[in-house]
């Protein structure tokens, strides 16, 4: 496991090389993380790690890709997406258009999951969705929506936990290996998928939901708040926030969003 002092010294590395702050991520979980990259790499302490970012400009992609949170399943939690389908879609059919970011997006099966609850409810095709991951491996992944055969059998029983009522072929391709998300995916009236720091990259608009689900778990309380800011800044009145079921947010979060129906983790925009 690495000393406190190397983790230090490696956050501060990564920033002076690749202007990546991890500075306020929560400790514990990022030198364990960390510690469990470096096994992966065989390296056999703080020095050897930096050296690889000095010496192989592209590292950083497979260092992040290892540290990063990429834990997602299609229709995860049935519960909240049943809750979505039933209470919450509905409040945006007056709406001309849908602003929606997943935040965190990770390998994408939240996107699509969320993009079949739309088609079902008539809404996809005035949607705009920007789903945005830090990780580069993990967002290819997602704009492809590629995944293997075994996973189709996930996506399906995880869906009619979740309410539905048809075979997941009628949103998907399926071949002797993949299952692939494309005819869904030409039907929403903007998808996006984007590199994103949620940390410090800029975004642009303004959204009605904004998904950031199991990401603030692993931020400390100020850099918790800086994101939250940026969500508030960038969300319509009444807008939604959809948090993990371990996600907390910081003591003040009530100056920007309050708790709406905490049995989901959804929060409003504070007008």
């Amino acid at each position: 496991m690495l000393k406190e002092e190397e983790v230090e010294a490696i956050i501060e590395a990564i920033y002076q090389r690749y202007r990546l702050d991890f500075s306020n991520y929560e400790r514990s979980s990022l030198r364990r993380r960390l510690s469990k990259a470096m096994h992966t790499f065989k390296l056999n302490g703080a020095v050897d790690l930096w050296r690889k970012m000095l010496y192989e400009p592209h590292f950083i992609h497979d260092l992040i890709d290892a540290i990063a949170v990429n834990l997602t399943e299609p229709f995860r939690n049935a519960d909240l997406w049943k809750f979505l389908r039933r209470k919450i879609l509905p409040l945006l059919f007056d709406k001309q258009q849908i602003h929606i970011w997943h935040a965190g997006c990770a390998t994408g099966e939240e996107v699509y999951s969320f993009m079949i609850l739309l088609k079902e409810m008539n809404l996809l095709q005035k949607s705009h969705i920007l789903a945005t991951d830090i990780n580069p491996k993990a967002l290819e992944i997602a704009q492809q929506g590629k995944y293997s055969i075994k996973a189709s059998e996930q996506f399906q029983q995880n869906y009619f936990i979740a309410g539905g009522i048809h075979d997941i072929r009628r949103y998907c391709s399926l071949s002797e290996k993949h299952i692939v998300f494309d005819k869904i995916q030409q039907e929403a009236a903007r998808l996006e998928f984007r590199q994103h720091n949620l940390i410090q990259d800029p975004v642009e608009g303004r959204f009605d939901i904004i998904f950031c689900r199991n990401v603030f778990i692993y931020f400390d309380p100020v850099l918790k708040m800086r994101v939250l800011k940026t969500f508030y800044e960038h969300s319509s009145p009444e807008s939604l926030l959809i948090m993990g079921y371990y996600d907390s947010l910081p003591q003040n979060h009530e100056d920007y969003f309050e708790l709406l129906y905490p049995k989901h983790k959804i929060y409003i925009r504070k007008e």
